[in-house]
C-alpha cells in the first residue's frame, strides 16, 4: 500500500502546487459585456494550462476519433451555447475514450464527454442537459472562480484507486486542478441549463430523467468530485431540479427529446465502453453494462461476446476480478478474496461459454463466438475442441489482428 500513499502524496502536490498563487476578484459571465475573459495573469495561465492538457489528451489517443458521433455531439452542444460577448472564447465539444461516468468543462472552452456517461443516456434531451451543464461551467467562468477561491477538489483518493488497475487515465490530476467547481456553481449549472434546453426547445424531462439514471450509477464508476457519480448530492440536485421545473418553467410546453436518434448515435459507442472497461480490468462492470445494453438490443451478438470476455478474462484473472470488487465494494484486498475469485474460475468460464453461445445463435459465422469458446476450452484443458473454435475463427474472421496469438495456442496444442 505504500505505492497508493505515494501517489496520494503525489497527486496532491501536484493539484497544490497547480492550484496556488490566486488572487480574490469578481468574475464576470462571458454573456456580460466587459467581462475581461483572458485578461488577468490568472486566467491567461488557466487557458494555458488547458491548451497543453488538450494537447495531450489528442496525443496519448484519448479523444474519440468516430465522426459520427463527434459531429452529433456537436451539433447538440452548438443549439445550446448562449451569446457569448464578443465571441470570447469558442466553445467546443469532444468525446473522450474514458469508461468512467464523467464529463468535464475546461477554462479555454474545450468540453469533454466521456464514453461511460454517453452509454448512460438514453435520449437527446438528457444530453441537452448534460451539455447545458458544462457550457454554464465556461460562460460563468468558474474555473476562474475556483482558481480564485482556493477550494479545489482533491481527488487523490481515487486517481489512487484508478492507478491500481494500471490504466492510462493518467491525466485525472490535471482535470482536479482545471475542472473542478464547488457545490454552488454546480447549482448553478444546472439552473442555467434548464434555461439553455428551454431556449433550444428540448423537453425538460430530459433534465428530471438524467438524476434517476445517475441513481443507478455505482460511485466508483465515475471519479470522486464529479457531479456525475452516485451520491447523495444527486438526490438534492434532483429536488431542486423539480422545484425550478414546477416553479419558473411551470408552463413549458413539450420539447424534443429525439430518442431514436440518440439510440443511433449511442450503438456507436457502446460496444466502446465495454471495450475500455476490459482494458482497465473493469470485468463486474462490463458485465453490468452488457446486461444492461443486451435488454435493448437482445439480438447483438457482440453484445453476447463482451459479457463472454468479461466472464472469461474473471477466470483469468482472479486477482484482477478481487481487485475490482474490493474496489467497487470499498472493501480490503487480500489473499482470501483472491482464492474466492479463483474458486469461481470453472462458473466464470462457464458462463462465458454460455455467452459465447449465444452470440452464435444471432449469427452463425460470428467469428468472435468462435474465438471465445476456443479460449474457453483451451482454458479448460480441451484440447480438440479449443483447435476446432479457434480454426473457425481463423476461417471466419475477416480481419484477424490477434492471428499471431492464436497461431501460438494452436502451437502449443499441436506441437
Amino acid at each position: 500500500m505504500s505505492g497508493v500513499r505515494h501517489i496520494h502524496l503525489f497527486v496532491c502536490l501536484t493539484l497544490f502546487g497547480l492550484m496556488s498563487g490566486c488572487v480574490t476578484a469578481p468574475v464576470a459571465p462571458l454573456t456580460e459585456r466587459n467581462h475581461g475573459y483572458g485578461q488577468s495573469e490568472d486566467e491567461q495561465k488557466l487557458i494555458r494550462r488547458a491548451n497543453q492538457f488538450e494537447t495531450e489528451l489528442l496525443a496519448k489517443g484519448l479523444v474519440l476519433d468516430d465522426d459520427t458521433v463527434t459531429t452529433y455531439v456537436q451539433r447538440v452542444g452548438q443549439e445550446l451555447v448562449p451569446t457569448v460577448t464578443d465571441g470570447a472564447v469558442a466553445i467546443r465539444f469532444h468525446v473522450l475514450r474514458d469508461p468512467l461516468v464523467n464529463a468535464f468543462a475546461l477554462p479555454n472552452g474545450g468540453i469533454y464527454l466521456n464514453v461511460g456517461l454517453l452509454a448512460r443516456l438514453e435520449n437527446e434531451a438528457q444530453l441537452a442537459h448534460v451539455i447545458g451543464h458544462e457550457i454554464a461551467h465556461v460562460v460563468q467562468r468558474h474555473g476562474l472562480q475556483q482558481h480564485h477561491s482556493r477550494k479545489a477538489t482533491i481527488i487523490a483518493a481515487h486517481i489512487a484507486d484508478v492507478a491500481l488497475f494500471g490504466t492510462s487515465i493518467a491525466y485525472l490530476p490535471a482535470l482536479g486542478a482545471l475542472a473542478s467547481y464547488s457545490q454552488e456553481a454546480e447549482s448553478e449549472s444546472d439552473r442555467l441549463a434548464i434555461g439553455y434546453m428551454v431556449s433550444a426547445g428540448y423537453s425538460l424531462q430530459g433534465a428530471e430523467q438524467l438524476f434517476k439514471l445517475l441513481q443507478e450509477v455505482n460511485q466508483r464508476e465515475s471519479i470522486w468530485g464529479s457531479v456525475y457519480s452516485s451520491h447523495p448530492d444527486n438526490a438534492q440536485r434532483a429536488s431542486e431540479t423539480r422545484s425550478i421545473l414546477a416553479g419558473r418553467y411551470s408552463n413549458v410546453g413539450s420539447g424534443r427529446i429525439n430518442a431514436r436518434d440518440y439510440q443511433q448515435i449511442r450503438e456507436r459507442i457502446v460496444l466502446e465502453n465495454l471495450r475500455l472497461k476490459l482494458n482497465i480490468h473493469q470485468y463486474a462492470l462490463a458485465v453490468k453494462a452488457a446486461e444492461h445494453d443486451l435488454a435493448l438490443a437482445p439480438a447483438s451478438p457482440w453484445l453476447h461476446y463482451y459479457r463472454g470476455e468479461a466472464y472469461r478474462l474473471m477466470a483469468e484473472d482472479p486477482s484482477g476480478a478481487a481487485r475490482e470488487y474490493a474496489w467497487i465494494q470499498d472493501e480490503k484486498l487480500n489473499d482470501e478474496l483472491v482464492e474466492r475469485y479463483r474458486q469461481l474460475r470453472t462458473v466464470h468460464l462457464d458462463k462465458a461459454r454460455q455467452s459465447y453461445r449465444q452470440g452464435l445463435s444471432q449469427d452463425r459465422n460470428f467469428a468472435m463466438a468462435h474465438r471465445g469458446l476456443g479460449l474457453v476450452a483451451y482454458a479448460e484443458g480441451d484440447g480438440q475442441t479449443a483447435s476446432n473454435e479457434l480454426n473457425q475463427y481463423l476461417n471466419l474472421g475477416r480481419e484477424i489482428h490477434d492471428r499471431r496469438y492464436i497461431n501460438n495456442i494452436l502451437g502449443r496444442i499441436h506441437p
